[in-house]
């Protein structure tokens, strides 16, 4: 008896995981808001059996934010703050761009659906809190030598220039190959940085 309830909860679990990768295997391909019925087909599984997993899609949408992390949160470490202004501004390029290919599909479904969804809501802004401080101490020697508005100024434009949406403009609206967006990004961030340093 005990066997045939291990096997139950054995493919009840491998149904559950195979709902959730279906959704992020779609936000990766560009699906910004899927439907249970384009999750079950991609997971092979009937409509029905997506919500004997979950009550709702915000429900699902938790569970694939909660597995994303699981999968990316060491790309998420910060950058080494080691070395001169150059070195500093070369780590954190490397890790945004790095970051961006790992995430973007899930992170632009994200956006998209944290207008109606309190709990991507605050993930996307957690993380988005993240970055920026991460931004913020990597070029801490820099903002030191600035005060007051100049430098909540200078900080907010380190904090865009570095951001994953300035990455994903680069590499998808302008076409740009990895090499070329993170030199256009280092010339911004130089051209910011270069008066405090």
């Amino acid at each position: 008896m005990s066997t045939d309830l291990d096997g139950r909860r054995a493919r009840t679990e491998r149904s559950r995981a195979a709902v959730v990768d279906a959704l992020l295997t779609l936000y990766d391909e560009g699906a910004v808001r899927p439907g249970a019925a384009e999750v079950a087909a991609r997971a092979g599984v009937s409509t029905r059996s997506v919500f004997r997993h979950f009550d709702d899609l915000e429900g699902l949408a938790r569970a694939a934010i909660d597995q994303q992390w699981h999968r990316v949160h060491a790309l998420f470490d910060a950058p080494s703050t080691e070395g001169d202004l150059d070195a500093r501004v070369v780590a954190l390029i490397e890790q945004r761009l790095t970051l961006h290919a790992a995430i973007i599909g899930v992170a632009r479904a994200a956006m998209a659906m944290a207008p109606s969804s309190p709990v991507v809501a605050s993930t996307l802004h957690s993380r988005r809190r993240l970055l920026g401080e991460q931004v913020a101490a990597q070029f801490a020697p820099e903002l030191r030598r600035t005060r007051g508005r100049q430098r909540e100024e200078l900080a907010a434009a380190l904090e865009v220039a570095a951001s994953l949406e300035v990455v994903d403009y680069l590499r998808t609206h302008l076409g740009f190959e990895r090499q070329r967006a993170g030199a256009t990004m280092r010339r911004t961030l130089i051209a910011l940085l270069r008066p405090h340093g």
